[in-house]
């Protein structure tokens, strides 16, 4: 018989304890959470057109204060796992409050957080806002993105009809608050630490073709939210250098590359363009279709960005362990026996090692995620093509081979099934003191 657990968090004293909300609803490991679409303000007669706050953090986070740092997709990918994280936490613990705590004496009937109305959406944006903005400013702690970051918590402050928005300062305030351990944990996951892994020598083995060092090779030791470290499913070696089996994967890649189409130039272009976030914006299409809650959809967007930072940690780990050469570098060798022109690819080739696709065990983490939704359960065939077609792309542009994208695939929905495990019985606030 399945075990159906309910799990959550809530504010009380300035901590994070357990107690119960229907969005982790989950049938333990088979059966995906059920979603229900929860009402807002504008369900009780009160106009609201901005749309989730969440999605707004996000998306300042990935179009605004990410790109001028020309930032690796593991960081961008530490990142909304962060800010996913703060979002939802902050606003569990506002819906967690005693309605009468924040109700106003002259607030209208049906207006009151319990009841899903304006003084609730404007508690839980506030929280969103608090946590989101205190987490980036940590993470992006110059004077410009701090400006930048303001701005944003101003228009959402002011964002919507009506008067004075005291729902929306009590929730800052409990955002605030409860980004201080988001923020501590983040500082303390040895994200950036010096690695010492030491790069080997020999056949078959990448280096780095460029001045720069290696792509943040110490993320293979930093502490994941739900693994127990980084290795926990590291694949299996690639096929032996100069074997039958890795030559033909290798001519595999040079057969595409020299009959390359436009359309799998697209391709390849399309998919390098973001990493994580080209799943975060399909998720907030997903979550905008069937119009989630501000808490549903931070609670979406929390586990699969975090499900995804652990992939990344772990596919990092798998990277800097095996050191594996790319095709590119394969190819201009001369003592192959192969007879090929070297590989043009689309892009210049990341400057890591090529075993396993780190967009591989991006999109696959991504969509185990989604898929563990039951409000989702009709975009699992859609969900499945993309994460096909990301692997695709790398093998397209001439940069990974077919072994890599099968390795990164499975690491990532092995990864996210852990966290969907950890979601369902504890709940994804647990990795918070």
């Amino acid at each position: 018989m399945q075990q159906i657990v309910k799990v959550c968090a809530c504010f009380l004293t300035g901590a994070l304890v357990a107690a119960c909300s229907n969005d982790h609803t989950r049938t333990v490991m088979t059966a995906p959470v059920a979603i229900s679409r929860a009402s807002d303000g504008s369900a009780q007669g009160v106009p609201f057109t901005e749309g989730l706050a969440s999605s707004r953090w996000q998306e300042l986070a990935r179009d605004t204060l990410g790109p001028p740092h020309k930032l690796a997709s593991v960081e961008n990918g530490r990142i909304f796992a962060y800010l996913g994280l703060a979002e939802y936490a902050a606003v569990v613990a506002v819906d967690d409050q005693d309605p009468l705590a924040v109700e106003s004496d002259n607030a209208p009937a049906g207006q009151g957080i319990g009841s899903g109305g304006r003084t609730r959406l404007d508690m839980e944006r506030g929280a969103i806002g608090g946590a989101a903005a205190a987490v980036l400013k940590s993470l992006f702690p110059s004077a410009v993105e701090n400006a930048l970051i303001d701005a944003r918590f101003t228009a959402e402050e002011n964002a919507g009809p009506g008067p004075s928005r005291d729902a929306f300062t009590t929730g800052a305030a409990i955002g605030r608050q409860i980004a201080e351990p988001v923020i501590a944990r983040a500082k303390n996951d040895h994200f950036y630490d010096v690695t010492t892994r030491v790069e080997p020598s020999g056949p078959g083995h990448w280096v780095s073709e460029t001045s720069q060092p290696p792509v943040l090779p110490q993320v293979a030791d930093a502490t994941p939210f739900f693994l127990s470290k980084g290795s926990d499913f590291r694949p299996g070696p690639p096929p032996a250098f100069g074997s039958a089996e890795y030559l033909d994967s290798l001519q595999a890649i040079e057969r595409i590359a020299d009959t390359r189409t436009a359309e799998q130039i697209r391709i390849a272009n399309f998919w390098n363009g973001g990493g994580p976030a080209n799943f975060y914006v399909i998720a907030s299409q997903m979550i905008d279709r069937y119009g989630l809650s501000e808490r549903e959809a931070a609670h979406v967007i929390a586990l699969m960005n975090m499900a995804v930072m652990d992939a990344e940690i772990g596919c990092w780990d798998a990277k800097y362990t095996y050191w594996f050469i790319r095709p590119p570098q394969a190819s201009r060798l001369t003592n192959l026996g192969i007879p090929a022109d070297p590989i043009k690819t689309v892009f210049a080739v990341p400057n890591h090692p090529s075993y396993p696709s780190a967009h591989s065990c991006i999109a696959a983490s991504s969509a185990e995620a989604l898929e563990s939704f039951s409000v989702f359960s009709s975009e699992r065939a859609a969900l499945d093509s993309m994460v096909h077609e990301a692997g695709l792309s790398r093998m397209y542009a001439g940069i990974h081979y077919g072994f890599d994208i099968q390795a990164g695939q499975e690491l990532g929905r092995s990864v996210a099934k852990v966290a969907i495990h950890a979601d369902s019985t504890r709940g994804v606030l647990s990795v918070l003191p």
